[in-house]
């Protein structure tokens, strides 16, 4: 998600630089959308190129395939796929709201042009993939659990900052250290979240498992931000925002807590 984000940010900071408002609201949001169905393609051809590791064949040779594995996840993974939820939410939610959405609510309060605030997501999100390696290390160091929930922890205190701190007339180094922080503290979860989403399912049920419950938790808690934000606002509690990441953070955290430890475990 983080370099896809970032691919879209430097797009829209080469479109707010080179080209002009009107053009932007007349063709230049075509381009992204031209782009991304190239990127697509690439994205295709890569996976239909790359073979199966060795590890999934043999175990696809030992256990045979399920015939419908998305009936078999429902009938004999439920616990694991809401595990994936658990795993997820907290990560979906943020996303959107703190990677996605953030520079534009920069450039809402505090004023700034909106090239600029393109380009604090790009500097951020690249920061931020530069450490995720790290994170993925430490995760397999010291396990996937204290790494996921110092995230949540770390999210959940920083929620309220990241709104009340912004002001108009914001410096771009500011606002560059206040879209910094989450990226950093999100590599958290980048870091050590699928490594252990993939962990909770054999192979034979692996992608389905994960990908069903993983996109259920996009849509309840990432594709719904917007909405419940935009609602808050309307309601005039805009300002009480940072409560319901929190609230969704503690309670992630509270569920990783409760998650087995899968660090060092055989993959089934």
């Amino acid at each position: 998600m983080n370099a896809g984000t970032l691919v879209s940010f430097i797009l829209g900071f080469g479109l707010a630089t080179f080209g002009s408002e009107s053009g932007l609201a007349d063709w230049g949001w075509r381009v992204a959308f031209i782009i991304a169905a190239l990127l697509g393609l690439i994205t295709l051809w890569i996976r239909l190129s790359v073979s199966e590791t060795e590890v999934f064949k043999k175990r696809v040779a030992a256990e045979g395939v399920v015939k419908n594995p998305l009936k078999d996840v429902v009938l004999n993974h439920r616990r694991d796929a809401l595990r994936v939820i658990g795993i997820a939410m907290a990560g979906n939610l943020l996303n959107y709201v703190w990677m996605v959405n953030y520079p534009s609510y920069i450039h809402i309060v505090t004023g700034m042009q909106r090239a600029d605030t393109l380009l604090i997501g790009v500097i951020s999100v690249t920061i931020s993939l530069l450490i995720i390696p790290f994170i993925g290390k430490l995760a397999d160091r010291i396990g996937r659990k204290p790494v996921l929930i110092g995230f949540s922890v770390l999210s959940a205190a920083w929620a309220w900052p990241s709104f009340a701190l912004l002001y108009p007339g914001m410096s771009f180094a500011e606002a560059l250290v206040m879209m910094t922080i989450p990226m950093v503290i999100m590599t958290g979860f980048a870091g050590a979240a699928a490594v252990m989403m993939v962990e909770q399912f054999p192979a034979k049920v692996r992608v389905t498992g994960v990908a069903l419950p993983y996109a259920l938790s996009v849509t309840l808690f990432g594709g719904t931000a917007p909405y419940i934000i935009t609602a808050m606002n309307g309601w005039g509690y805009g300002g009480y925002t940072w409560i319901y990441l929190a609230v969704i953070c503690l309670i992630a955290a509270i569920a990783y807590s409760r998650l087995p430890e899968t660090k060092g475990q055989p993959l089934r």
